[in-house]
């Protein structure tokens, strides 16, 4: 709130599809801005490869369904994987208005 700025975690949506209301969606964390810039999508992930095109598509599917233009995967080590990875990923999404 300093930041001019409202974080609200669990955010639930509608799904549009064609002028349609077909689902609900719950955004993993949701930033809002005063200054009225469209919000920001952040997804929480713990897989074991990079975002791919599934993270990718859930986030626009946020984006379009807030009226968002700008949203980010983060991908953090997988707990317990095999794989020792340490790095934590991101992917940035943008859709069009």
């Amino acid at each position: 709130r300093m930041r001019h700025m409202d974080v609200e975690s669990h955010h639930a949506m509608t799904i549009p599809y064609k002028g349609y209301q077909v689902g609900t969606a719950e955004a993993d964390i949701l930033v809002r801005f005063a200054d009225g810039s469209p919000p920001l999508v952040v997804e929480l992930k713990a897989v074991v490869s990079a975002p791919r095109s599934g993270e990718e598509a859930q986030v626009r599917t946020y984006l379009l369904g807030l009226n968002a233009t700008h949203g980010v995967v983060i991908n953090f080590p997988q707990a317990g994987a095999q794989a020792a990875r340490t790095d934590i990923d991101h992917l940035e999404v943008s859709v069009k208005k």
